[in-house]
């Protein structure tokens, strides 16, 4: 992760670093054994962690997005059951901005919604 900011660091000039939206949906990988809390994982956790850490170096507020795509397919934590346990908690460097506790469907719609608002905000500026 140090070599990757730092190789940005030293190739991008802060002007022209863009603000970052992040959106990932595995975030968790286990249940830690015999425990009542989960391992830090998931297939998408290194690539936000990533561009949250990018964000701060560059200070740019970069957005993190989490979609709760759990549905039952495999055994992780939900919104929809628990809340954010097992996803997150008050010592995880991970900070989401936006999570979409509804799944795919859900950020899909608002993701339509917004880039219309947004064009028609550019059509009549």
């Amino acid at each position: 992760m140090e070599g990757k900011i730092n190789l940005c660091k030293s190739t991008i000039q802060t002007a022209d670093m863009p603000l970052i939206v992040g959106v990932g949906d595995t975030i968790t990988s286990k249940k830690n054994n015999g425990e009542n809390s989960y391992l830090r994982g998931g297939s998408d956790r290194s690539f936000l962690e990533f561009i949250q850490i990018l964000g701060n170096e560059f200070g740019i507020n970069n957005k993190i997005i989490f979609v709760d795509s759990s549905s039952g397919e495999v055994e992780r934590p939900s919104t929809k059951k628990t809340g954010l346990k097992g996803i997150s908690d008050l010592y995880d460097n991970l900070k989401f901005d936006l999570v979409f506790q509804n799944g795919p469907k859900e950020y899909i719609s608002w993701f339509i919604e917004l880039a219309n608002k947004r064009s028609n905000f550019k059509k009549s500026s």
